[in-house]
C-alpha cells in the first residue's frame, strides 16, 4: 500500500510550511491528484516537461471539441488562439495543478462531442466511460472545479437523454467510471485524515473553508458584497491576463455574443460552465492569484472560443466592412501584444515579470 503521510518530526517548527500539516502526521493539504501527475514527470526524470506536454495535448483536445461543435475553420482558429494565449503558455510552463485539470476538462468536452454524435451503442458507452474517468480523476486534482464540470456536462447530457432515452445506460457507466477515477482521492483522504470525505485542506484551515458567507479562517467576515467584488475582480482580470491584448478581451467576446444569430447547445454549455465557475469561486473565501485569476483557469477556453469565433460571428451578422475588419482587428491585437514592448504589459512584459518573481524559487540554498 502507498503511504500518504510521513511521521511528524519532533522538531516540527523547523519544517513548518503554510500548506503542510505537521501535527499527528506530515502530509500536504492538497488533493493527491496533482502530485500523482507530477510523479509521472519524475519517473522520466523530467518533471518540468509534463505541464508543457499537457498544455499541447489540451490544445489538440480543444481543437477537436471546437471543430465538432463549430466546424473545421472555427476549430482551427480556436486552436491557434489557444496556443498563442500568454496565460495558457505561462501556466503551462509551471508546475501548477491547474494545467492537468484543464487537460482533463477539455478532454471530457472533446469526448462529449463524440458521445453526442455517436450512432452505435458501443461508441456511446466508450465515450461515456472516458468522460466519467476524466471528470473523476479531475476531482482528485481540483474537486470544486470537477463538480462544476460534472454538473455542466450532466445537464447537457440530460437534454440529449430527453430526445434519446436509450442513452441512460451510458450515464450509468459514466457514473461508475467517475467513481473509479475519484477513488485515489478517497483513498488518500482515508490514509491521511481518517475519513474518505474529510479533506486535508479542512484539517489545515478548519470548517470555515467551505463555500458560503461566514468568518473565514483568517478571522475576516466574508459577505455577499465581498463575494460580488471577488467575482467582478476575477472576470475583469480576464481582460488583461488571458490574451494581454491592447483592447479588452471581454469586449471582443461580448461583441461576438451580441452578433450571434442563434446560440447552440454548445454555446449554452460553455457559458453555463463559465457562469458556474465564477459563482463557485465567488463563494470561496480565498483570493486565488497566479498569472491572473487562476481559479478561472479551468474555463479560460470558454473566453478563447468566444474570441476566436467573434470575427466569424461579426462578419456573418453585419457583413460588408466588418467581414474584413473583424479578423484583421484580431490579428492586429495578436501581433501588437507579441511584438511591441509595452513595459510590464503585453506578452513580453509578462514573461519578464514572471521570470523575476519565480527566481526566488531557484535559490541555491546549499551555497
Amino acid at each position: 500500500p502507498i503511504c500518504m503521510q510521513l511521521p511528524a518530526d519532533p522538531n516540527f517548527e523547523f519544517f513548518a510550511v503554510d500548506n503542510v500539516i505537521d501535527r499527528g502526521g506530515w502530509y500536504s493539504q492538497f488533493p493527491i491528484g496533482g502530485p500523482l501527475v507530477l510523479a509521472l514527470g519524475y519517473l522520466i526524470h523530467a518533471p518540468w516537461l509534463l505541464d508543457p506536454l499537457l498544455g499541447a495535448c489540451t490544445a489538440m483536445a480543444l481543437y477537436h471539441f471546437a471543430r465538432r461543435a463549430y466546424g473545421e475553420t472555427q476549430g482551427r482558429a480556436v486552436a491557434v488562439l489557444f496556443t498563442l494565449a500568454p496565460m495558457i503558455l505561462l501556466m503551462s510552463a509551471s508546475h501548477m495543478n491547474h494545467v492537468p485539470m484543464l487537460f482533463l476538462t477539455v478532454g471530457a468536452l472533446a469526448l462529449l462531442t463524440e458521445w453526442e454524435r455517436a450512432v452505435t451503442g458501443r461508441r456511446r458507452l466508450l465515450t461515456a466511460g472516458g468522460i466519467g474517468l476524466a471528470v473523476g480523476f479531475a476531482a482528485t486534482i481540483r474537486p470544486l472545479d470537477a463538480v462544476v464540470v460534472a454538473a455542466g456536462i450532466g445537464v447537457f447530457q440530460l437534454t440529449v437523454l430527453r430526445r434519446d432515452p436509450r442513452r441512460w445506460r451510458d450515464l450509468l457507466l459514466e457514473i461508475l467510471c467517475g467513481v473509479v477515477g475519484v477513488a485515489p482521492l478517497l483513498y488518500a483522504n482515508w490514509a491521511t485524515t481518517g475519513g474518505v470525505f474529510h479533506f486535508a485542506y479542512e484539517v489545515m484551515w478548519g470548517p470555515a473553508t467551505r463555500l458560503g458567507f461566514h468568518v473565514d479562517p483568517l478571522g475576516r467576515s466574508f459577505t455577499p458584497l465581498a463575494a460580488a467584488a471577488r467575482a467582478a475582480k476575477y472576470v475583469n482580470e480576464l481582460n488583461i491576463f488571458v490574451m494581454q491584448w491592447p483592447v479588452p478581451a471581454l469586449l471582443v467576446a461580448v461583441a461576438g455574443l451580441v452578433s450571434m444569430r442563434r446560440a447552440t447547445r454548445w454555446d449554452a454549455l460553455l457559458l453555463g460552465l463559465f457562469g458556474a465557475q465564477v459563482t463557485a469561486y465567488a463563494l470561496y473565501w480565498h483570493d486565488g492569484e497566479f498569472l491572473g485569476p487562476r481559479f478561472l483557469y479551468t474555463v479560460v477556453p470558454v473566453i478563447i472560443v468566444l474570441l476566436a469565433r467573434a470575427p466569424f460571428l461579426i462578419a456573418d451578422r453585419w457583413g460588408g466592412y466588418w467581414r474584413h475588419a473583424a479578423p484583421l482587428g484580431v490579428m492586429a491585437c495578436i501581433g501588437v501584444v507579441r511584438l511591441v514592448p509595452m513595459g510590464s504589459f503585453g506578452a513580453i512584459g509578462e514573461v519578464h515579470q514572471v521570470r523575476a518573481s519565480r527566481a526566488s524559487f531557484k535559490v541555491d540554498l546549499g551555497a
